[in-house]
């Protein structure tokens, strides 16, 4: 279990995400991120975690199962009292707490056209579509079937 830290991939989606958009400056006054579709294997949580120690993380994962085995893979790692992973529907999350120089990273794999609404209209921070974005996938499988 404690490889799944160790063997988290450099330059994860969240990372890439504000790589992506010339922003990852914002990561060293970040306090605070919520990544919504966290899923089994939080990946790209410790890849935060290895390059930004100090920002407190939060995973939001819908599916009970997924969230049971991310948070024993969290629990063994050193990053246990920087991440939490919470068995929720990101629409039934409280965002209010989270200020402006914080970040909501919503999967690719989640519908969360609504989330990025609540997100925008309960708290001060900064809704993103994490990498790879939206449907891009789809796109980039398309081209190599086709």
């Amino acid at each position: 279990l404690k490889n799944a830290y160790i063997e988290a991939e450099h330059n994860a989606w969240i990372v890439k995400t504000l790589v992506d958009k010339k922003q990852r400056y914002k990561f060293k006054t970040c306090k605070s991120v919520v990544l919504v579709g966290a899923g089994l294997y939080p990946y790209s949580m410790f890849d935060l975690h290895k390059q930004y120690p100090n920002i407190k993380q939060v995973g939001l994962e819908i599916d009970t199962k997924r969230a049971i085995v991310a948070k024993k893979l969290v629990k063994v790692s050193p990053a246990k009292d920087k991440i939490k992973i919470i068995s929720i529907d990101g629409l039934n999350f409280d965002y209010s707490w989270m200020t402006h120089d914080d970040f909501v990273f919503i999967s690719v794999d989640v519908d969360g056209e609504l989330i990025y609404k609540k997100v925008l209209e309960t708290s001060k921070a900064q809704p993103l579509v994490c990498a790879p974005y939206k449907n891009s996938w789809i796109k980039n499988l398309a081209t190599v079937l086709y």
